[in-house]
């Protein structure tokens, strides 16, 4: 189908200027895919820490619970 305004690479010329203007900055894909990995593993150490940290719990509450 074809639209009655073709669309081209610079869609709004001045929205362009206007941000160019204004310091808008587009994200850098390698270092929001860095960030997001090193938040992934970040979340990933604190989910085995916690599993860890609880799993101890109740070890540590059985051996308590066998000596009585």
């Amino acid at each position: 189908m074809l639209h009655a305004r073709q669309v081209t690479t610079t869609k709004n010329g001045q929205f362009l200027s206007y941000l160019g203007q204004a310091g808008f900055r587009r994200v850098n894909p390698a270092k929001y895919e860095r960030a997001m990995r090193y938040r992934r593993a970040a979340l990933a150490v604190f989910f085995w820490t916690l599993v860890a940290g609880f799993s101890w719990v109740v070890i540590e509450s059985a051996q308590a619970l066998q000596m009585f």
